[in-house]
């Protein structure tokens, strides 16, 4: 009995993943992806102190994500019992009673997520769910049952055949349990209908939901199912809203078995371990998400980490007639691979991707880019932005004095550019440290809105903070105040707007440093704060912006859009520092390839948050 018992373990744990050091507890994560704060109380419920501990209860801050949870993998968790932890939390406008529950399920080895639900306007919306213990709560992606036949010393798969024409066919078998099916075999069977002079296929059907539905038929024996045809059947569930996927079985071995599942009609089957459920309060919209991630490092434990989140989705302002400006600057991080690699930064093609497929980022009439230093990636963001935003500008210096990196700007815009001139700082000065690479510069250029002219300067200015690096910006500053603001050649017309746009690298709290940038370019400073929301306050932020490793403490704002006075000025100016997160996007979750530099999961966007203006004149 023993030997059998050693046997039968010793098969699950060949046909699981391949087996190293179990990391041996689930973290669970809150956000608060909103601009209030909201209240949150987490509790282990029916788990002792030694198998799970509640952490970071109070004021949960606007834009912030805390630790709430830790419940371990095996210890205090008994076989074939169902444990559950509680996230309670108030809703935007306060009210109460609110929870996320996560059910953990003894195993007789370890545990496995059973379900994450959430609990709010007196209903419990199902997010993930599995109703089998054969399969799990995946973290990223669809579910799946193995089919294994136990050996004496491992494992192999069993034969696979098909059931049609009432008759098993095999396709891959092996009579000798010495003899495995090859991961390199494939089998088939063809349906096909003899004729007088040769054979055709055979319709192909589906038979689901206890509905035979054809996929590709013939009527007429003389018509034959054409080689390049295709046919499917989708299974779905019609909603008053829509429809959404139904759960999916597999039936093997004369068993169903369960792999992705939902029980509530509210939540739908997701093939990417992510769940959310939206509802509306105070006529605004929210949604709440439970996603679920595993680490880089292989182990029996299927999942590591789940994140729990409010979100609401950012407002973007819009311009209405040509005598208004809708403005965005964003210093996006996109390094070329090689620099991305040595810093572990987080995907800056998947976040690209995620930013250019938010319709309401599109709302801006002109986009400034800082950091898109790979050119692929500038190439994607040009094409993949194309349709909204027909004219760019990617200013290459004449002069790039060895250096292999451009100046990081790209310009999008709705409308003509009508002039445009790139100041190299490399042609004036030596810039330090990392950006001693590249050609950093400011870039002056003008468009035409519907007859109405609009002139800017996009910059990023020298970083860091040290005696050298505020000798080298604020020389940068007094070069765009004679080559571009003043400049006799390029001539800017008094009766336009002229406005600064992009990284400056100073920060607006910094008294030591901001009143030189002010006075130097003649800045219009008023109505600097944000106008929709308090928060947040900083546009880099470590507090807040999950793509800052943890250690690195800096708070600033660094990014601007700012009227020069001298010029045109508006009559109206509204400012919001805005983070765009990719809470609905599974694959932004996934921990970048360092766990010990970042420890979360990666659903910035850029380890800055955009800015945005609306200036009226």
């Amino acid at each position: 009995m023993k030997r059998k018992i050693k046997n039968t373990i010793l098969c699950l744990l060949l046909s699981a993943l391949p087996l190293h050091e179990a990391l041996a507890e689930y973290y669970i994560y809150f956000m608060n992806n909103t601009p209030n704060d909201i209240n949150i109380k987490n509790t282990c419920v029916d788990l002792d102190s030694s198998a799970c501990s509640a952490m970071n209860n109070g004021k949960l801050r606007a834009f912030k994500r805390n630790p709430v949870l830790q419940v371990n993998y095996d210890q205090g968790i008994k076989y074939g019992r169902d444990y559950t932890v509680k996230s309670y939390f108030t809703s935007p406008n306060g009210t109460q009673g609110n929870y996320f529950s996560i059910i953990v399920h003894g195993d007789a080895i370890g545990s496995h997520i059973e379900s994450i639900d959430v609990f709010i306007d007196g209903t419990t919306h199902n997010l993930l769910s599995n109703e089998s213990d054969d399969e799990k709560v995946l973290s990223n992606g669809p579910g799946s049952y193995r089919v294994a036949h136990c050996d004496t010393n491992g494992s192999h798969a069993k034969p696979a055949d098909v059931f049609i024409d009432g008759t098993t066919h095999n396709l891959l078998n092996n009579k000798n349990d010495n003899e495995k099916v090859l991961p390199n075999g494939s089998g088939s069977y063809s349906v096909a209908h003899c004729d007088t002079n040769g054979s055709h296929v055979k319709p192909a059907d589906v038979f689901i939901d206890g509905m035979t539905y054809n996929l590709l038929n013939n009527k007429n024996d003389n018509e034959k199912v054409l080689p390049n045809g295709s046919g499917s059947y989708s299974v779905a569930h019609c909603d008053t809203n829509g429809s959404h996927a139904k759960p999916a079985d597999v039936f093997i071995d004369g068993m169903t078995y369960n792999l992705l599942n939902n029980k509530n009609d509210d939540k739908k089957v997701l093939l990417s371990g992510l769940g959310s459920y939206s509802f509306v309060e105070g006529g605004e919209k929210y949604t709440l998400y439970a996603a679920v991630q595993k680490d880089h490092i292989e182990s029996l434990q299927g999942i590591d980490s789940i994140y729990l989140s409010i979100d609401k989705k950012p407002q973007v302002f819009t311009s209405n007639g040509p005598k208004e400006i809708s403005l965005i600057t964003y210093n996006i991080q996109a390094f070329p691979p090689y620099v991305a690699a040595a810093l572990d930064l987080n995907k800056p093609k998947e976040r690209l991707d995620y930013l250019a497929s938010q319709k309401n980022f599109r709302n801006a009439d002109v986009i400034v880019f800082e950091e898109a230093w790979d050119r692929d990636l500038r190439g994607e963001l040009k094409a993949n932005f194309f349709k909204t935003y027909p004219y760019s500008i990617d200013p290459v210096p004449q002069n790039t004095h060895g250096k292999p990196l451009n100046s990081g700007l790209l310009v999008l815009s709705k409308y003509p550019v009508t002039k445009q001139h790139f100041l190299n700082y490399q042609d004036h000065q030596s810039l330090v440290d990392a950006d001693a690479l590249s050609n950093k510069g400011a870039l002056y250029f003008k468009i035409n809105k519907e007859g109405f002219y609009y002139n800017f300067i996009a910059t990023h200015t020298q970083a860091q903070d040290d005696a050298q690096a505020i000798a080298i910006r604020r020389q940068e500053f007094d070069l765009i105040g004679k080559l571009i603001v003043n400049s006799h050649q390029l001539n800017i017309p008094k009766n336009e707007p002229l406005m600064l746009i992009g990284d400056l690298n100073t920060d607006y709290y910094n008294q030591d440093q901001f009143p030189y940038l002010e006075k130097a370019l003649n800045l219009n400073t008023s109505n600097m704060k944000n106008s929709i929301y308090a928060l947040p306050k900083y546009s880099n932020d470590s507090d807040l912006d999950l793509m800052i490793p943890p250690g690195e403490h800096d708070q600033g704002m660094y990014d601007y859009i700012i009227p020069i006075k001298g010029f045109a000025q508006p009559s109206q100016i509204k400012r919001q520092i805005t983070p765009i997160r990719a809470l609905d996007d599974s694959a932004m979750y996934q921990r970048s390839l360092d766990g010990k530099l970042y420890h979360y999961g990666d659903v910035e966007t850029s380890d800055h948050f955009m800015v945005q203006g609306l200036f009226k004149y």
